[in-house]
């Protein structure tokens, strides 16, 4: 029962504190990032009340989910593993697993395609939302890890550079250096989790050590990120690093 309120706390947090383009009507200036690649759907994105509603079957199969349309009915049912939403057009109402929750505005019915807040099913997914301006262009990013802030990846004193001769330098945290979250070296992985998050790849390299790399905000399919990598050893920090 607790581990359900606090879900139920979380879903409502991430629908209503965190900030949306303002703009009314169609965008199809706002880029969808969902992972790996961009969201690419024949209808635009639309921005009622501030809030973003996209057609709800491309985003709902990009995260592993199934979508039924009930014409009839005019309801959108989706199903991940032990998960189901179901959304009625017209009606500010959905139920999550059988629970009816308050939706910031109502899906609706845009050329054929049902449109529902992106914000909703993503985080009911359990996804992460991001909204920003890549340069001046509007972007989403919807990860299944969350991103860094941009406070994560400054080069502050505790790190030192190190020219590798070809390419850009990086940055490596100093012996007696620590993270802007606090993580020093011989810090747990655990630590490292409850502070950061999953991260985005989790990948075990030479010796057995283990890497797990956090990402900025990203153009997908292009060297425009930065990373913050954390080098592990029998569950210890050995080495942190960033890249840009």
């Amino acid at each position: 029962m607790q581990k359900k309120f606090f879900l139920a706390v979380l879903m409502f947090l991430a629908l209503v504190l965190l900030p949306w383009p303002a703009a009314a009507g169609m965008d199809d200036s706002l880029h969808i990032v969902v992972n790996d690649d961009f969201l690419v759907t024949d209808v635009p994105p639309l921005i009622a009340n501030g809030h973003t509603l996209v057609p709800a079957r491309p985003l709902a199969e990009r995260l592993g989910a199934t979508v039924h349309w009930d014409a009839g009915s005019q309801t959108v049912t989706i199903k991940k593993g032990g998960i189901t939403i179901q959304f009625a057009i017209g009606e500010p109402i959905a139920t999550y697993n059988g629970v009816s929750w308050q939706l910031p505005v109502a899906p609706e019915l845009v050329k054929g395609r049902t449109m529902v807040p992106l914000r909703f099913i993503a985080t009911a997914l359990g996804q992460q939302v991001r909204f920003n301006y890549w340069q001046t262009t509007p972007m989403i990013w919807v990860t299944s890890s969350p991103l860094l802030e941009d406070k994560d990846t400054n080069v502050t004193p505790d790190y030192f550079e190190v020219d590798t001769g070809e390419g850009p330098p990086y940055y490596k945290l100093k012996p007696e250096g620590q993270t802007t979250r606090g993580i020093k070296l011989e810090d747990s992985v655990t630590k490292v989790k409850e502070l950061y998050g999953p991260p985005f790849r989790e990948e075990t390299v030479r010796d057995g050590q283990v890497v797990l790399r956090y990402f900025s905000e990203y153009l997908p399919q292009s060297d425009a990120v930065s990373t913050l990598s954390f080098t592990c050893r029998d569950g210890r920090v050995v080495e942190v690093i960033i890249q840009h």
